[in-house]
C-alpha cells in the first residue's frame, strides 16, 4: 500500500514536472523554429485544451474499468 502511494505520488510529480517545462520549451523552440508570438502562444493553448477535450472520455473509461488502468492509460498515453 505504502509503496503503491509512493509510485503514483512519484508519477504525478513527473508529470506535473512535464507540464512546467512545457512553457519554457515554447518560448525556446518559438526562436529556433522562427515561430510567431501567435503560433507560439497557441502551444500551451492547445496542449491545455488536450486536457479539457479529454476529461468526459477519461472519466467514461475509469468508470467503465478501473482509476488504475486510466492512470496507466494516461501515463502511457502522455509518454
Amino acid at each position: 500500500m505504502v509503496l503503491s502511494f509512493i509510485l503514483i505520488t512519484a508519477c504525478f510529480a513527473l508529470w506535473g514536472f512535464a507540464n512546467d517545462v512545457t512553457n519554457p520549451m515554447v518560448k525556446a523552440f518559438s526562436k529556433i523554429f522562427r515561430m510567431s508570438v501567435t503560433e507560439g502562444a497557441m502551444v500551451p493553448v492547445v496542449f491545455y485544451l488536450g486536457y479539457f477535450v479529454m476529461a468526459l472520455p477519461a472519466a467514461l473509461f475509469i468508470q467503465r474499468h478501473s482509476f488504475k488502468a486510466g492512470v496507466m492509460l494516461g501515463l502511457t498515453l502522455f509518454a
